[in-house]
């Protein structure tokens, strides 16, 4: 796995005006050091248990779509 460049992608993507969301799936909290400097830029939740998953996921979709 290329993370350089895949942390290349998701800040040119936030650059040009996309919302990007992360899920830290299994995580009860976002390793703030590895990924200091995406964090102003996108946005990333832990997800202790991937049921809460879902729904996360619905409510940040419906910010964007739903008037």
């Amino acid at each position: 796995y290329n993370w350089g460049s895949a942390k290349k992608t998701l800040l040119d993507l936030s650059n040009k005006g996309h919302k990007v969301v992360g899920f830290f799936i299994g995580s009860s909290k976002i390793p703030q050091e590895r990924f200091k400097n995406l964090l102003n830029k996108i946005t990333f939740y832990p997800i202790k248990n991937s049921k809460d998953l879902i729904n996360l996921v619905i409510e940040e979709v419906k910010k964007y779509y739903l008037p």
